[in-house]
């Protein structure tokens, strides 16, 4: 495998994990995945983490920045799915995942869909919007 293959599967991987720690080490187990995790059996593992983090975070870093992290991943998994490619179809599947994204979050403001909507998860979620794209645009010039 390639250098950069695994650097773009990197990119892709860490975030989710680092935002998935967050989310576990910090967020009040009364949220629905915990209830998954109750049903996979890793309540151990998840008491673990929640026993080595940090005393305390800034609350953005808590509750925005996982959802940030989450939707960089996806933009960059998008892009590494269709190898980075700079056609049509590529191009919507990228714009594609940053659209629903922040359309999540928006439909949370007008009650569409459940959840409270934060105006630092819109803009933690805009800015790794745009830097996935940018990310994305330095790959292509280096490796295409």
């Amino acid at each position: 495998m390639r250098y950069y293959k695994l650097t773009d599967i990197a990119t892709i991987i860490l975030p989710v994990a680092l935002g998935t720690w967050l989310y576990l080490a910090y967020r009040s187990t009364q949220i629905r995945v915990f209830g998954w995790a109750n049903t996979l059996a890793l309540q151990t593992q998840i008491q673990q983490i929640r026993h080595l983090k940090p005393e305390s975070l800034p609350d953005w870093v808590v509750f925005s920045l996982p959802a940030a992290l989450w939707v960089f991943a996806w933009i960059y998994a998008m892009a590494y799915v269709w190898r980075f490619q700079t056609s049509k179809a590529a191009r919507y599947w990228r714009y594609a995942a940053a659209t629903l994204a922040l359309a999540s979050e928006l439909a949370q403001a007008v009650q569409l869909i459940a959840g409270h909507f934060d105006t630092t998860d819109l803009v933690c979620m805009f800015v790794a919007t745009i830097i996935a794209f940018t990310a994305i645009h330095f790959r292509q010039q280096i490796y295409n």
